[in-house]
C-alpha cells in the first residue's frame, strides 16, 4: 500500500536489530496444483492442472494468451525483480518455462472465451479429464510434484505427456515421458527457459552462456553436446545429459494479453523439440537456480562427469529418481504395481507419490495420492454422444464444494521394518521378506511415517 507519491523510501532498521534469515523448505497447495521450494533468496515454484483444477482463467480482457500457464511452468523468483523471468511486452505465450506444449503461431493461441450458462460469465476454465496433479514433501524440507497433462478437444487434439520435478535441496530435476500429439501442422516442444535481455550501453545483448562461451546466433538448432550446461540470462543454470537443445535471442513481438495489440521485448528462449506429432516424446534435464550463490565445489561437483542424482525409472508408469547424498529416493507412481528398482519401496497399489530417506537402521517415509477424489467415474455431461470431452463451466459442477473422499494406499517395503510413528498409516504386515504399510489419504495431503529395523 502506497500513501504517498514518487518512489518508496527504505526504513532503516532500529539499531540492534537484523532481519532474519529467509525462510527455507517445501510446501506444497494440491487444492491449486501448486509446489513451492524455496532456497536462500530463490524460490521456485510448478503449477499444474487436473480433472478437478481448471488450467487457466481467460476473459474477454484478460489472460487472452495464457492457455499453456499451467502445462508445468516452472518458475523462478529470485529475490530482485529486476532478474524475474517474466516480461510482457514481447512474451512468447508458447514458451511458459518448464511447460510441454504444441507450440502454435501465437495468433492462433487466442482463446475463444464463451459464455457457457447461467452460472457463469464470459470466461473460459477448461478442465482435463486426468485426476493426477499435485505433490508431497519429506519434512517440509525436499519435495516432488507430478502430473499427467491431457490437453482439451477445443484447442489440443488428444495431447498427452507425463511430468514431474523432484526438488533436492539447491537442484530440480525435470523429467517428462510418454509425449504424444495428433496435431500434424505444430510442434511440441519442453521449454527450458524464457528470459529478458538487458541492452548494453554498446548496444549488443547479453546472450546465455553455452559451457562456458557467449555466442551470438539469432537462433540456434541441435546444439549441445551430451553433458552440457547452459545458462539463462538472470542468472540460473540447466543440465541436459543429452545436450541436444535450441535457443533463440533478440527481439520478439507478440500480442498483448488484454487485447491482442503488439508489443515487443528482448529474451532468450531454450527448448527441447519433440518434433511434430510425437508417439513417445521424453526429456530429462536439471535446473540449478542462480547458482552464482552456490559454493565453487559444489558448482564443480554439478557440472563434473558425475550429477548428484540418478534417474533410475522414466517411463509412462513412473518416474522415480535417488538422490545419493542424502538418501532419499523420490517416487512419481503414474500407475500401480511393482517399482523394479532397487531402494526400500518395491510396490504400490493405487498412483502415488512416495519420498523414502534411509538413515542408518531408520526409514522415513512421504506418502500421497494426488487425486483430490472430488467425484468418482466420469462427469458426465462433460462428454457428448461420441464420448469426446466438451467444455463445461467450473461454476456448474455440483461437485466442486464436495469434500476428499478418503481411500487407502498400501505400500510394500523390502524387508521387515517396524512401524515406530505415523500420521494416516497402519502396519498391515510384517515379516522376513516384506512390510505392508496402510495409509488414508484424502485432500492430496502429504502423509509421514517413520520405520526401524
Amino acid at each position: 500500500l502506497r500513501l504517498t507519491a514518487g518512489a518508496p523510501v527504505p526504513i532503516p532498521a532500529p539499531a540492534g536489530i537484523q532481519a532474519e534469515p529467509p525462510p527455507e523448505g517445501h510446501w506444497n497447495m494440491n487444492y491449486a496444483a501448486l509446489a513451492m521450494h524455496r532456497r536462500r533468496n530463490w524460490l521456485a515454484t510448478v503449477c499444474g492442472h487436473s480433472r478437478y483444477l481448471r488450467r487457466g482463467l481467460s476473459c474477454n480482457n484478460g489472460n487472452l494468451f495464457g492457455r499453456y500457464i499451467t502445462f508445468g511452468q516452472l518458475e523462478i523468483l529470485p529475490q530482485s525483480d529486476e532478474l524475474k523471468c517474466f516480461r510482457h511486452d514481447g512474451w512468447d505465450w508458447n514458451r511458459w518455462p518448464g511447460i510441454t506444449a504444441p507450440v502454435k503461431p501465437l495468433k492462433l493461441l487466442s482463446e475463444e472465451v464463451r459464455n457457457l450458462d447461467e452460472n457463469s460469465g464470459f470466461e473460459e476454465m477448461l478442465l482435463s479429464t486426468e485426476a493426477f496433479a499435485g505433490g508431497i514433501n519429506l519434512n517440509h524440507r525436499n519435495g516432488i510434484f507430478g502430473m499427467i497433462l491431457h490437453g482439451h478437444p477445443k484447442y489440443e487434439k488428444n495431447f498427452r505427456a507425463r511430468k514431474s520435478w523432484f526438488f533436492l535441496d539447491n537442484l530440480i530435476v525435470c523429467l517428462g515421458s510418454g509425449i504424444y500429439s495428433e496435431d500434424t501442422q505444430n510442434p511440441v516442444h519442453t521449454t527450458l527457459f524464457q528470459t529478458p535481455l538487458a541492452e548494453n550501453d554498446n548496444g549488443p545483448f547479453s546472450a546465455p552462456d553455452l559451457c562456458g562461451y557467449n555466442f551470438n546466433a539469432a537462433r540456434i538448432d541441435s546444439c549441445g553436446t551430451p553433458s552440457t550446461w547452459i545458462s539463462d540470462s538472470v542468472g540460473n543454470s540447466y543440465y541436459l545429459p543429452t545436450g541436444e537443445f535450441s535457443i533463440t535471442f533478440g527481439e520478439q513481438v507478440s500480442p498483448a494479453q488484454h487485447d491482442g495489440s503488439y508489443t515487443a521485448g528482448r529474451f532468450a528462449c531454450a527448448w527441447l523439440d519433440h518434433g511434430i506429432a510425437p508417439e513417445h516424446g521424453d526429456y530429462a534435464y536439471a535446473v540449478l537456480p542462480q547458482c552464482k550463490d552456490e559454493t565453487p565445489e559444489f558448482v564443480a561437483a554439478m557440472k563434473g562427469d558425475t550429477p548428484p542424482y540418478v534417474i533410475l525409472r522414466r517411463d509412462d508408469n513412473a518416474h522415480i529418481v535417488r538422490y545419493p547424498g542424502d538418501n532419499l529416493t523420490g517416487y512419481v507412481m503414474f500407475r500401480s504395481g511393482s517399482v523394479d528398482v532397487p531402494g526400500p519401496v518395491v510396490a504400490v497399489d493405487t498412483p502415488c507419490l512416495v519420498m523414502a530417506q534411509t538413515i542408518g537402521r531408520t526409514l522415513k517415509l512421504s506418502v500421497g495420492n494426488p487425486d483430490l477424489r472430488l467425484y468418482e467415474g466420469d462427469d458426465k455431461d462433460q462428454y457428448d454422444a461420441d464420448g469426446n470431452q466438451v467444455e463445461v463451466s467450473l461454476y456448474s459442477r455440483l461437485w466442486a464444494a464436495n469434500s476428499s473422499r478418503p481411500a487407502p494406499l498400501r505400500l510394500r517395503l523390502l524387508r521387515r521394518w517396524e512401524l515406530r510413528a505415523g500420521n494416516g498409516c497402519h502396519l498391515v504386515e510384517s515379516n522376513d521378506h516384506e512390510t505392508i504399510l496402510e495409509f488414508i489419504c484424502h485432500d492430496g495431503l502429504t502423509f509421514q511415517a517413520e520405520l526401524t529395523r
